[in-house]
C-alpha cells in the first residue's frame, strides 16, 4: 500500500513540471504589406489579419476562438497565421509545455500584420529520480528512500538548453517580414514547421517572495581586482536631475563567465561623465513624441522610432499611455528612437564601456556579478520575479552609485556598433565601439531573461531598427575634461 502511494506521489511530481510559453511582444507592424500583397479571406469574404509569430520553438500547435484560414507556413523563423479580424484568443500548445491561452488585446484590422514574439521558460525539473521499491516477501516490506543527486554550489542552474532542430535554412536574415501561414479550424497541422523568437503580453503577476535559500551563485571573477585604480579621492560634480555623476577611472572590462565576445578581459580608462539614474520612462518618451510632432505610426524621416500600439498609443492627435503605466520604462523603442530622444534632451546614449563601468559601481565597485550585489533578487527584475512584464523604474535596489535597473527590467541600447571580437583590439582610453558592423549593442538583460543574461558583463546585439517590448534605454552626458 505504501509503495503504491509513493509511486503515485512520484508520478504526480514528475508530471507537475512543465515548461511555459511567454509572449514578449505583440503589436501592429505598420511597415509590413504582406497581408495586402497576399491576402486571405474568411467565411464572410472579409480580408484577414496576419499574425507573424517569431520564435525558436518548433512543433507548435495553434488554435483560435474563431478559425485559422488556410495553411500555417514557417518562413525565416516566423509562423504565418491568417485569422479573422474578430479573433480574440490564440491557444499555443506543444508536448512538455503548459498550454498558453493568449488574449489579443488589440482590435485587429483587415489586411494588417501583427508581430508576436514567443519565448519559453524552461522549468527546472527535479534532478532526483525515484528508485522503485523492490517487492520483498516480508510482512512489513521496506520502502527505499528516494535517491537525491545533490547539485554542487556555485554552478548556475538556470541555463536553458537550446532547442535543437534540424532544418535547412536557405538564407539567414536578421529581422525581415516573411510570407504567410495558416491552419485549419481547431486542430492545426503545420505545413512547414520552422522557428520563432520572442514576444510577451502582461500576465497576472504573483507577488514576489524572497527565497529562503540563496540561488546557486556564479563564482567570483577570476580577475580579482576589477578596479585598477585604488585609493582615489572621490570628487563631486554639479548635480543634474535624474542623472548620476560617474567619476572617471580604470577597470578590467569583460568576464570569464560569459560568451566569447566578453573576452579578453582588458583594461579600460574613462573620463568623467553622467549617466541616467533611471531608464527613460513612457511619460518622458511621450513628451518627446508630442513635442517633435512625430507621425502617428512612430516613423519619422524614414526611421522607425517606436512601435505604436503596445503600450504607447496615438489617440485624438497625440501620443498617450495608460496613466498607471507612465513610470514604466519606455519600450518598443528602436536604437534610432533612443538616440533621437537623447539628442532632443541635449544628451546622448552611453558607450558600452561607460555602461559597464557605471553598472559595476564606478570607483565604488565591489566586483559583483550583478550591479552592486551577487544576489540577483535584490537588484533585478528578471524571468523568476518579474511576472514576465516590465515594472516601474526604480523598483529594485540601486547599485553602489545609486543607479537603478542596470540588470533586468528592459535591455538598454548603448551607442556602440557591435563586433564579437572588438575586445581584442579595443583602445584603452574611452573606447567608443567597433567601426564595423550593422548591429548595435544592448546591455543589462530584461524581465524575460535568465540570471546569467543580467550580469554586468553580458553583451547582446540587435539591428538598430528593431523595437521590441523588452528594449529600452537610459541617457548619458559628457563632462568637459579639466586640467586635473
Amino acid at each position: 500500500m505504501r509503495k503504491s502511494i509513493l509511486f503515485l506521489l512520484l508520478l504526480f511530481t514528475v508530471n507537475s513540471y512543465a515548461d511555459e510559453f511567454i509572449v514578449k511582444y505583440f503589436g501592429y507592424n505598420a511597415n509590413s504589406q504582406i497581408a495586402v500583397r497576399s491576402p486571405r479571406y474568411d467565411q464572410n469574404n472579409q480580408a484577414c489579419a496576419l499574425i507573424l509569430i517569431e520564435t525558436q520553438l518548433r512543433d507548435l500547435v495553434f488554435t483560435t476562438d474563431q478559425s485559422i484560414i488556410g495553411n500555417i507556413e514557417l518562413k525565416q523563423g516566423k509562423y504565418f497565421i491568417y485569422i479573422p479580424t474578430n479573433t480574440k484568443n490564440i491557444k499555443i500548445s506543444k508536448p512538455g509545455f503548459s498550454n498558453l491561452d493568449y488574449s489579443i488585446g488589440l482590435s485587429l484590422r483587415p489586411s494588417s500584420v501583427y508581430d508576436l514574439q514567443l519565448d519559453a521558460i524552461l522549468v527546472e525539473k527535479p534532478v532526483s529520480e525515484a528508485v522503485a521499491a523492490p517487492v520483498v516477501p516480508n510482512p512489513e516490506p521496506s520502502i527505499e528512500k528516494q535517491t537525491i543527486v545533490s547539485v554542487p554550489k556555485n554552478i548556475p542552474t538556470e541555463v536553458k538548453p537550446e532547442v535543437k532542430v534540424e532544418e535547412k535554412v536557405e538564407e539567414k536574415k536578421e529581422v525581415e517580414q516573411a510570407p504567410q501561414v495558416a491552419i485549419s479550424k481547431t486542430e492545426n497541422v503545420l505545413v512547414e514547421p520552422e522557428a520563432i523568437s520572442k514576444t510577451e503580453s502582461p500576465k497576472a503577476i504573483e507577488e514576489e517572495k524572497k527565497p529562503t535559500e540563496k540561488l546557486a551563485e556564479i563564482p567570483k571573477e577570476i580577475v580579482a581586482d576589477t578596479m585598477l585604480i585604488n585609493n582615489i579621492v572621490l570628487r563631486e560634480s554639479p548635480k543634474i536631475a535624474k542623472m548620476i555623476f560617474v567619476q572617471g577611472g580604470c577597470f578590467n572590462m569583460g568576464s570569464h563567465f560569459g560568451s566569447p565576445d566578453e573576452l579578453p578581459i582588458h583594461k579600460v580608462c574613462l573620463d568623467d561623465y553622467y549617466i541616467g539614474q533611471y531608464e527613460v520612462t513612457q511619460k518622458e518618451y511621450i513628451a518627446f513624441l508630442n513635442a517633435t510632432a512625430c507621425p502617428p505610426d512612430g516613423i519619422k524621416d524614414n526611421q522607425k522610432l517606436i512601435s505604436i500600439g503596445t503600450t504607447i498609443k496615438y489617440s485624438e492627435n497625440q501620443f498617450v499611455c495608460d496613466p498607471k503605466d507612465e513610470q514604466l520604462p519606455a519600450t518598443t523603442v528602436s536604437w534610432y528612437g533612443a538616440r533621437a530622444y537623447a539628442e532632443w534632451a541635449g544628451m546622448r546614449l552611453p558607450t558600452e564601456a561607460e555602461w559597464e563601468f557605471a553598472a559595476r559601481g564606478g570607483l565604488k565597485m565591489k566586483n559583483t556579478q550583478y550591479p552592486g550585489n551577487d544576489s540577483i533578487y535584490e537588484v533585478a527584475l528578471y524571468s523568476k520575479n518579474s511576472g514576465n512584464r516590465p515594472h516601474s523604474v526604480g523598483s529594485k535596489t540601486p547599485n553602489e552609485l545609486g543607479i537603478y535597473d542596470m540588470a533586468g527590467n528592459v535591455y538598454e541600447w548603448v551607442e556602440d556598433l557591435y563586433h564579437e571580437s572588438y575586445y581584442q583590439k579595443s583602445p584603452e582610453k574611452n573606447p567608443a565601439g567597433s567601426p564595423f558592423g550593422t548591429s548595435r549593442v544592448l546591455r543589462g538583460g530584461s524581465f524575460g531573461d535568465k540570471a546569467e543574461d543580467c550580469r554586468v558583463a553580458n553583451r547582446h546585439k540587435f539591428t538598430p531598427a528593431n523595437s521590441f517590448y523588452f528594449f529600452g534605454f537610459r541617457l548619458a552626458k559628457s563632462i568637459e575634461p579639466t586640467s586635473n
